[in-house]
Order: C-alpha cells, then sequence, then structure tokens
C-alpha cells in the first residue's frame, strides 16, 4: 500500500549477469524501496527485450534474484537450510545490507522470499522461539567433528581434554571457556 505508482526504480538487468544488474540498480542514488520497480531484460550483446512492464519483468527478476542470492558465499549449508556466514570482505562492501535489502524489497513487491534460509535462522531474525541449530548445520567438517565430540563427550576429564585440543579454534570463535 505504500509503494508509489507514480515514481520508478528502474533495472537494466543483462540476463548473463542478473548479480552485476541488480546490484547497480540497488546502489543507485536514485533508487527508493517504495517507488514501483521496472525491470528491462537484455541480452549478452546489449539488446533490450521489447515490451511494457506489466509485472511479469519485475517477478522474473525477483525470483531470478533469490535463486542468485541462495548461491552467493554470503550463506553455507544444505540447499533449503543456509546460515550466514561470516565473511569480513563482503561486510566492508556492505554486501549483507544489500541482499537484506534486495529480500525484503522483493517480498514487500510481491516477490518471493528467501526460501532456502534454515527456519532456525528465519525464526531467529524474527525474534520467535528459540535458536537450536545442530551440528549438522555446520559445513565445516573440522568444526562439526569437534562440535560433534564435544557433544557426546561422556565425562567432565574427557571434555577438558578436547577443549585443549580445540582450544585455538573455541578462543577464535569466542566460546573458550574453563571447564568446572
Amino acid at each position: 500500500m505504500q509503494i508509489k505508482s507514480e515514481k520508478v526504480s528502474r533495472f537494466n538487468i543483462n540476463r548473463a549477469d542478473i548479480w552485476d544488474g541488480a546490484l547497480r540498480g540497488f546502489k543507485r542514488s536514485s533508487f527508493d524501496p517504495a517507488h514501483t520497480i521496472l525491470v528491462k531484460f537484455s541480452d549478452n550483446t546489449g539488446y533490450m527485450e521489447s515490451g511494457i512492464d506489466t509485472g511479469g519483468p519485475k517477478r522474473e527478476f525477483l525470483e531470478l534474484l533469490m535463486q542468485h542470492l541462495k548461491d552467493r558465499t554470503l550463506f553455507e549449508g544444505r540447499e533449503t537450510e543456509k546460515y550466514l556466514t561470516c565473511d569480513s570482505a563482503a561486510f566492508d562492501n556492505d554486501e549483507y545490507f544489500i541482499i537484506g535489502r534486495m529480500i525484503a524489497v522483493s517480498m514487500v513487491h510481491g516477490g518471493p522470499g528467501p526460501q532456502f534460509l534454515s527456519k532456525n535462522l528465519f525464526n531467529y531474525v524474527l525474534c520467535e522461539g528459540n535458536f537450536s541449530p545442530d551440528t549438522k548445520d555446520v559445513c565445516d567438517p573440522e568444526i562439526q567433528m569437534m562440535l560433534q565430540k564435544i557433544k557426546s563427550s561422556s565425562s567432565v576429564e574427557c571434555l577438558r581434554s578436547i577443549v585443549e585440543v580445540h582450544a585455538t579454534m573455541l578462543m577464535i570463535a569466542g566460546c573458550l571457556c574453563h571447564i568446572i
């Protein structure tokens, strides 16, 4: 209801590089998420597809954008259970903010949401329910193995020895603590 249909945010999207066109469109100083989105597709040679955007190209663009986001390095995990990764270069380039904006704009403008996020992450972002990830959600095999060992330790002594062996990794993660 708050979308201003008399104003337009334009996106020129090359089908061969959805990400580049989306990034340029969302970073454009004239972009406003409250404006109607107008999408024009082009091919590799720059030839613009004919036709007037009455909603179809916009929906197609938002669907293609969500598919592309699923494969960005900012997300890792199983196909429909992805979590955010920690990427300092992406943080420095405001990529987390831009991707968040892309997801919000897609949903507000009638496009799809990020169907690839884990339910745990989704609920955490919405501040609903408890965050209860499982060790199988961890993509790094070394970290996953360490967590499995910690989870299955049968005594305090066993847990202490596991923590001692993996102290550096636990310290970097910010979760090294003295076992009592």
